[in-house]
């Protein structure tokens, strides 16, 4: 198989450090909790035990062929970059001194998945 370059888009959030219903996690199953949590804020179910640790989260256009060794989710369905222009020392006057525009942007479309 030829090697294709693959476009990879991290999301870093804030993960939880611990394992749902292992102490020091609190969590446990519910009428009110009917499923575990799936190690983010937003879906935790001892809030007050929640440990913050980085979970980057990675996504990749769905083909055959993805990176081995790292979990990559196959839901990235676009990438749109929005680059800025450097004005090195003030060269250009039609510029401002950070160039063209004050920031460079990045968006990404990703499908819904369902992880379980």
């Amino acid at each position: 198989m030829p090697r294709e370059p693959v476009t990879v888009v991290e999301i870093d959030v804030d993960g939880c450090a611990l394992t749902f219903g292992i102490a020091p996690c609190t969590a446990v199953l519910n009428a009110g909790r009917p499923n575990k949590c799936h190690n983010t804020f937003a879906t935790c179910g001892a809030k007050a035990a929640f440990s913050r640790v980085p979970l980057t989260l990675r996504f990749a256009d769905p083909r055959p062929g993805l990176p081995k060794g790292a979990t990559i989710f196959p839901a990235l369905e676009r990438v749109t970059t929005f680059s800025q222009t450097v004005n090195i020392a003030g060269a250009d006057d039609s510029l401002g001194p950070s160039g063209g525009a004050e920031r460079s942007r990045s968006s990404c479309g990703i499908s819904p998945i369902t992880i379980g």
